[in-house]
C-alpha cells in the first residue's frame, strides 16, 4: 500500500511530492519510543510551568544529552515527524552541537510508524550563562520520491533535574522542497543519562 506524502500531510514535513515511498527501512526509532518521549516532554514542560523544574544555575563542564525533536503537523489529521536528538553541551565554551537522525512519520496519536525517512540534521549553536540554548538544525531528509531541506531554529533552556541536565524548548523554521517551502514548528527535549 502506498501513502500520499506531502509537506502538508506530514507537517514537516519532510514531505515530498508524489507517493510516499518506503524510506530506507533501516530506522529503528519505534512508535512506542516516540510516544514515550512525547509523554516525557509533556511531563517536563508541565514541571517547568509549575516551577518544579528550574533552569540550571552556573553549570560547568560538558554534558551529553539524548532525546527527541518532533515536528508538529499543520492539521490534527496530518502526520507528525520525529527524530532522535543527540546533543553535546559544552558549558565552559558556550557551545551546543549534535545531530537529529532516524526520522520517521507517525500517526497523529503516535501509535504507529507510517514510514522511515533517510538523512539527518546537524545541530550547532550556543548556550549562554543563563543556560539558554539557541541553535540551528540543518540538513536534508528524504524518502524514495524526493527530499526536503530543513532550516530549523531551536530555542530553549537547560534545566537541572535532580543533578542531571535536561534541555527543553521549541523548534521553528522552514522546509524547502521542489514544490515550495513550508513553515515548520515543533518541540525538542534531551536529557542526560
Amino acid at each position: 500500500m502506498s501513502y500520499k506524502l506531502s509537506i502538508t500531510a506530514t507537517a514537516v514535513c519532510f514531505a515530498l511530492a508524489g507517493c510516499m515511498g518506503s524510506g530506507d527501512g533501516s530506522n529503528s526509532y519505534s512508535a512506542a519510543e516516540v510516544s514515550q518521549n512525547q509523554a516525557t516532554y509533556d511531563s517536563l514542560a508541565t514541571r517547568v510551568t509549575d516551577g518544579d523544574l528550574l533552569v540550571a544555575q552556573d553549570p560547568t563542564g560538558t554534558a551529553s544529552l539524548t532525546g527527541q525533536l518532533k515536528l508538529d503537523p499543520a492539521s490534527a489529521s496530518d502526520n507528525p515527524v520525529a527524530g532522535r536528538l543527540a546533543m553535546d553541551v559544552d558549558f565552559d565554551n558556550s557551545k551546543v552541537t549534535g545531530t537529529v537522525s532516524q526520522f520517521a512519520a507517525y500517526t497523529p496519536d503516535l501509535s504507529e510508524k507510517m514510514m522511515d525517512l533517510k538523512g539527518s540534521l546537524s545541530v550547532n549553536g550556543t548556550i549562554d550563562s543563563k543556560s539558554a540554548i539557541v541553535a540551528n538544525a540543518n540538513g536534508t531528509v528524504s524518502d524514495d520520491e524526493g527530499s526536503i531541506t530543513a532550516d530549523l531554529q531551536l530555542a530553549g533552556s537547560v534545566y537541572d533535574d535532580n543533578g542531571k541536565y535536561v534541555a527543553l524548548g521549541d523548534v521553528t523554521g522552514t522546509g524547502v522542497s521542489p514544490d515550495g517551502s513550508e513553515q515548520l514548528t515543533g518541540t525538542f527535549y534531551a536529557q542526560q543519562q
